[in-house]
């Protein structure tokens, strides 16, 4: 395993070395791929390979269509995409997200590996699916269901525009509001008993 750790890790330093220069082949093509695609980002794209898969049927919030163009199975975005991996088959053929890593290389700026937890002691396949990730700068999301990983795909689509308003803090809406630390409270404390005795 560690071998076939390393050699991912040695496949995606040498892409990044070749990345600087521009004189390679897949680079192009990476660059076409996104443009193609880049006119129909109005749904969410999915590869043939993934036809009959239950987690289509869950996606209702947005429109889906299949395109034989993209290379992962999901492309949310013009720079977002998911490889969906089932644990059970991950245990059947393991060396299969290593060959999909190598067709993609680092085609999108937000790749996701989509995994559906559906095995029952999943830990140690998981802390492999991890360091993988880790190697190949990927997001590891967890789904336990069909329906779940729908949901994922589906909420990347909806977000894929909108601005980060809702995690950003807030700033005071009045500039009479003021936080009050432990500092603080000690000292009204000391006040209210110097005037109320």
């Amino acid at each position: 395993m560690d071998e076939f750790l390393a050699d991912i890790a040695s496949e995606f330093s040498n892409n990044d070395l070749h990345e600087g220069t521009g004189s390679t082949s897949s680079e192009t093509a990476s660059d076409k791929s996104i443009k193609k695609n880049s006119s129909k980002t109005f749904s969410l794209l999915v590869n043939p390979k993934q036809r009959g898969n239950p987690l289509l049927q869950h996606i209702c919030n947005v429109t889906w269509e299949f395109d034989d163009s993209i290379i992962p199975d999901y492309q949310m975005g013009k720079t977002t995409c998911a490889l969906f991996l089932s644990l059970r088959y991950h245990n059947l053929n393991p060396d299969y997200i290593h060959d999909r890593l190598k067709q993609l290389h680092k085609l999108y700026l937000l790749r996701v590996l989509l995994v559906q937890v559906d095995i029952p002691d999943p830990h140690h396949v998981l802390k492999n699916l991890t360091r993988i990730c880790i190697l190949a700068d990927l997001t590891l999301i967890l789904a336990w269901s069909p329906e779940e990983a729908g949901k994922i795909l589906e909420t990347y689509k909806i977000y894929e525009n909108k601005p980060a308003d809702n995690i950003k803090e807030k700033g005071e809406s009045s500039p009479y509001l003021r936080v009050s630390n432990k500092n603080d409270l000690i000292d009204y404390q000391s006040l209210k008993y110097l005037y109320c005795s």
